[in-house]
């Protein structure tokens, strides 16, 4: 695999490097793998064999990263960053304050009446003391864009022994490298 010194692995996104982890493996090793699957209505297990070249990264059908916060001021998240996943601080936050935290690390831009603000020239304590004004209706379509992020996609569709059609949802790398 080549890099390039545009792009920085730690600003890639979750799914960008699942992505990418998957055609490394379909080229280099093979497209083809195999995965078990344990039906939990008929008990029998189930060998599938999955094409790496088909999956797909499914992004939500409304894009959802500007947040309009009210008539003057609109705000623009960044889908997070992979590295986050390997920051030890943020794994160690436990309730509303790794809600919080997740979103003043995803804020990208603040459009204002007369002024944009770019976050990488503010700092965190500010992007924090900032988001905690926050009205409601801006939270809720925040907490969208989290739970709609964009994921790896495949679909394995069978009919089990009890003649009904079942569908497994392969969306992560986890989702492709483990027995279910």
């Amino acid at each position: 695999v080549c890099s390039s010194d545009l792009v920085k692995v730690e600003d890639l996104t979750l799914f960008d490097l699942e992505y990418l982890y998957l055609r490394v493996q379909a080229v280099s090793v093979s497209n083809k793998i195999k995965m078990s699957y344990r039906d939990n209505e008929d008990n029998k297990v189930r060998e599938f064999e999955i094409d790496l070249d088909k999956v797909l990264v499914t992004f939500p059908e409304k894009d959802l990263r500007k947040i309009v916060v009210n008539d003057t001021v609109t705000l623009q998240l960044k889908y997070p960053a992979a590295s986050l996943y390997d920051d030890k601080a943020f794994l160690n936050l436990t309730g509303e304050v790794v809600y919080s935290e997740l979103t003043a690390r995803c804020l990208d831009k603040v459009f204002g009446p007369n002024e944009v603000y770019d976050s990488k020239t503010m700092k965190p304590e500010e992007i924090k003391g900032w988001l905690d004004t926050l009205p409601k209706s801006a939270y809720t379509q925040i907490k969208e864009f989290f739970v709609t992020l964009p994921s790896l996609k495949y679909e394995i569709v069978y009919i089990n022994d009890n003649q009904k059609e079942r569908k497994i949802v392969l969306n992560t790398l986890n989702d492709f490298f483990t027995l279910h």
